[in-house]
């Protein structure tokens, strides 16, 4: 059983014992909305039809209530809805309408006779049926329609009556009912503008090739007639079949650091104002190892120099670290080392031979060294006269 619950604008469907089941419906103009629905009638499939009194409009549901398709709405006017009120469904499936019409407005007061799919509309009853409040058939074909002026009800027997040319506004042939553009003329088939192209998914990167730790700009160079796009950057991994996708971000231009090394596998999904996404072919983008500038002194934890972060303006950990000059190699020593003292002062030490190590080590292994607590600066001094100056802090 269906209960029009017009005070809600809403559905709602009860078993033969009255035990509530589901309820579909809230108040507005789209589809499965409702303002003020008049009626209610189920075909022998089991769907589900109601009157959209207000909004002058008839929708189909399943019989969960889910929208199927709908036909009328207050633009049709009186030659198709006109106080629409009833609905009823005979045993073929047909769906028949009644309404009470505009006053002054002559024939508006009919019985409408639709297939199952709400199309091949037929009428009849013109201004015969006098105030209308009800429709309903019964197994044989006949239709009853509710007369409250006359305070009775009325019989039509089963019949063809002549076809009535359907309502077509934009003049394309196209009928209303079946038009999904009935106010918009155009060049496609149905009446409709053509649909704008789907997106493109063309982009550029730059730098390419670029460092680990160095921005990425991901570009795109493609269309968008159905404007606006959305854009959503991946990296499907180092096999390229996104068994290990990452996500990058989204927008356009998009930018990106890459902490590590390696082969990027770029893809840029499009999606346009319609729902339809387009993904682009996935771009290799190459991301060496970063280098460090020559003549910067920099620090590690470990005797071998890697991995090694700059010194300057850090704090550094309480352990023994190595501290380095990471210069051209190609440059002589020898380098004297000054810490927390100027650089023309006696040296700390001084390293004549690559690596450049602040206490000393060979090319394989750097001796680590353990600052006293708070600020220091430390001076390198090449055999050129070139100097690099670092100042961190180790709590």
């Amino acid at each position: 059983m269906y209960a029009v619950d017009a005070g809600n604008d809403r559905i709602q469907k009860f078993n033969s014992s009255g035990t509530f089941l589901t309820t579909w419906g809230s108040p507005g103009s789209g589809d499965g909305q409702f303002i003020d629905p008049g009626g209610i009638a189920t075909d022998p499939s089991g769907d589900v039809y109601v009157v959209d009194s207000t909004l002058e409009r008839l929708q189909k549901f399943t019989s969960t209530g889910s929208f199927i398709t709908k036909l009328g709405g207050q633009s049709w006017g009186c030659t198709g809805f006109c106080e629409l009120v009833g609905v009823a469904t005979d045993s073929s499936g047909a769906v028949y309408t009644i309404q009470q019409g505009a006053y002054g407005v002559p024939f508006s007061r009919n019985i409408k006779k639709f297939s199952s799919s709400l199309s091949g509309i037929t009428q009849w009853g013109e201004d015969q049926v006098g105030y209308p409040g009800g429709i309903a058939t019964d197994p044989f074909g006949a239709v009853y329609v509710v007369n409250n002026s006359g305070n009775g009800i009325q019989k039509f027997t089963p019949r063809q009556a002549p076809q009535q040319p359907p309502a077509d506004r934009d003049g394309d042939g196209v009928p209303d009912g079946q038009d999904a553009c009935p106010d918009e003329p155009g060049t496609g088939a149905d009446g409709c503008p053509p649909t704008p192209d789907p997106p493109t998914a063309e982009f550029a990167i730059a730098p390419s090739p670029s460092q680990a730790g160095q921005a990425v700009t991901f570009d795109w160079t493609g269309t968008c007639p159905a404007a606006p796009c959305t854009f959503t950057w991946v990296d499907e991994g180092p096999d390229g079949d996104g068994g290990s996708s990452s996500p990058l971000g989204s927008g356009d231009p998009h930018t990106f650091t890459f902490s590590g090394a390696g082969t990027k596998f770029i893809e840029l999904t499009v999606s346009d104002s319609l729902g339809r996404s387009v993904v682009s072919p996935i771009r290799q983008h190459e991301v060496t190892a970063a280098t460090p500038p020559p003549g910067e002194l920099r620090w590690s934890t470990d005797t071998d120099r890697a991995p090694s972060q700059p010194l300057d303006g850090v704090t550094l950990p309480s352990s023994a670290v190595c501290v380095f000059l990471d210069n051209d190699p190609a440059k002589q020593g020898p380098v004297r080392f000054h810490l927390d003292e100027p650089p023309d002062a006696t040296s700390l030490r001084t390293d004549s031979n690559p690596p450049w190590d602040l206490a000393g080590g060979s090319v394989a292994s750097c001796t680590r060294r353990k600052f006293a607590a708070g600020t220091h600066t430390v001076t390198a001094v090449e055999a050129d006269g070139d100097r690099h100056t670092a100042m961190f802090a180790r709590p």
